[in-house]
């Protein structure tokens, strides 16, 4: 997913918030734009020292990897631009949600390499005509009303902790909303492609036995199936030493960038079949 850094996004598109750190974020763009400006209700501003305390507490649990913080909280949202200039962008966000629970859209919906992408290219434009074209039936996408449901943040050019994301894929919603929740590998990130009773076929990562694969949900279809492919290339002789490695750090980056840095990479899934 794409961090939402100067407000590039499609109208119809449907983004990932963290809703978690919207307040830390706010006080610090306040703070950051003059706190001279910033006053009691008996007209009185506090000590610098004060702010730099404030700062310091609102900062805590922000970080500009998302997966770093310990604030996190995502939800969908849509958004429009309110207003712009050059220094800066006010966005609108207006919450949304499948009318069924994300676990059980992952579980019953996302069960096959074509609905991966079904609902990645409805995730992009969630319009009533980018649906028909889908083969798969998806809950129903509905705005939220009521409180906490509508956001307006600014994004400028002090921003540090990006909390609006774009181009989603399902690994992303799996990481954020379903909390690292995944029906295929169980949250092992890896698989044994040939011993999964006909799910690898489904995401056309079968191969054999004595290996670990990348989860093609959770860790996402393409990859996997790259992966697939450095692994049946060395599967019957141990990948030279310098691709071994670099396999290896392409895995670590892919766990990191997803939120999974402790996962431990087993070495099936660099070195190869044992």
């Amino acid at each position: 997913m794409d961090d939402v850094s100067r407000g590039l996004f499609e109208q119809n598109g449907l983004l990932l918030l963290n809703i978690g750190i919207l307040g830390p974020h706010y006080m610090t763009q306040l703070i950051t734009r003059g706190i001279s400006k910033v006053l009691s209700k008996s007209g009185k501003s506090l000590p610098n020292e004060i702010w730099t305390m404030i700062l310091k507490f609102a900062h805590e649990g922000m970080s500009d990897k998302w997966y770093e913080g310990t604030n996190n909280d995502f939800c969908f949202v849509k958004a429009e631009l309110v207003s712009a200039s050059p220094e800066n962008m006010l966005i609108r966000c207006f919450r949304h949600a499948f009318d069924s629970p994300t676990d059980e859209l992952v579980d019953d919906v996302l069960v096959d390499e074509g609905s991966v992408y079904g609902f990645e290219r409805y995730l992009a434009s969630t319009t009533p005509s980018t649906a028909k074209t889908l083969d798969i039936e998806l809950p129903e996408l509905q705005l939220l009303s009521g409180p906490d449901t509508t956001f307006d943040i600014i994004l400028d050019t002090t921003s540090t902790a990006p909390y609006l994301y774009a181009s989603l894929s399902v690994p992303d919603i799996i990481a954020t909303i379903n909390h690292g929740n995944c029906w295929v590998c169980r949250e092992e990130r890896f698989i044994c492609p040939g011993c999964t009773g006909g799910i690898a076929q489904q995401f056309d990562v079968f191969m054999g036995c004595g290996v670990g694969l990348s989860c093609p949900l959770c860790m996402g279809t393409n990859f996997s199936q790259r992966h697939k492919s450095f692994l049946e290339s060395n599967y019957w002789s141990k990948a030279p030493e310098d691709e071994a490695e670099d396999m290896l750090y392409v895995i670590e980056d892919r766990l990191a960038e997803l939120g999974y840095a402790g996962v431990t990479v087993q070495d099936e899934a660099w070195k190869g079949r044992e």
